[in-house]
């Protein structure tokens, strides 16, 4: 109970210190981990090297000084979710709506560009039930590629035809490269899970569900269209996920 407790106050201590406004920037893709599949954690590009910045004496030493540019966004997440595999799969629909800060600093060869974000879902039709995640991402991004790695916090419940797998709070580990560029980006990744609370079965003793996840969008003018999927696989079964996003 103190870990579980100890994580989540450092998810929203990270959430707060970040919560500064910024002017609004082009984000990076990556993946989503989860059951309902939309786009997943997302940093902003750096800033143009031929930009100005701080005085190396003002941003201190290292790849994670700072200062850091700061971006707030929401979104909505519209996805599909179908549970089991073909014969015998059941459909439904993800609706919900993505929160967070994105966060940047900007030196000399690769930046750090991160999101702490916020998430919650609610699924209908076929698969019922409802998904809530905390998490921050970060990672260096040398142009035109990067990588993202980071803790998630999930609680969710699912429950397809007579199944009803209950509710479960899970710890992932996500780790995703990826490519941007101005008008197209894409990213790959894999998310390692362990239940910390919740009767749910494990997928293995040392690996209680594990998931992997693509995604592509191209931008025309300031607006961004994507396509994603994700495979969660558990102990009662294997879900699969398609989103659509639509960004300005």
């Amino acid at each position: 109970m103190k870990s579980r407790a100890a994580l989540i106050s450092l998810c929203l201590a990270t959430l707060g210190l970040f919560s500064a406004p910024a002017a609004a920037q082009d984000e990076l893709p990556t993946g989503e981990p989860g059951p309902d599949t939309t786009e997943g954690p997302a940093a902003p590009p750096p800033p143009d090297k031929d930009e100005p910045k701080a005085p190396e004496e003002d941003a201190g030493p290292g790849i994670f000084a700072g200062p850091y540019d700061k971006s707030p966004y929401a979104r909505p997440i519209i996805s599909a979710v179908v549970f089991g595999e073909q014969g015998a799969a059941s459909i439904g629909a993800s609706l919900g709506v993505r929160g967070g800060i994105r966060y940047q600093n900007d030196r000399e060869g690769a930046d750090m560009v991160g999101d702490a974000y916020v998430q919650g879902s609610y699924i209908v039709g076929g698969v019922e039930g409802y998904d809530v995640r905390i998490g921050n991402m970060m990672g260096p991004f040398l142009k035109p590629v990067g990588i993202s790695t980071g803790p998630e916090l999930a609680y969710n419940t699912f429950r397809y035809g007579d199944i009803d797998l209950g509710s479960a709070t899970t710890l992932r580990w996500v780790l995703s490269p990826y490519l941007h560029t101005k008008v197209f980006d894409a990213s790959v990744g894999v998310v390692p899970g362990w239940y910390v609370a919740g009767d749910r079965e494990k997928w293995s003793g040392a690996l209680h569900e594990y998931s992997v996840f693509a995604g592509a969008g191209v931008r025309v003018s300031k607006v961004r269209l994507s396509l994603n999927w994700s495979r969660l696989v558990m102990a009662q079964g294997t879900q699969q996920g398609w989103g659509i996003g639509i960004g300005i």
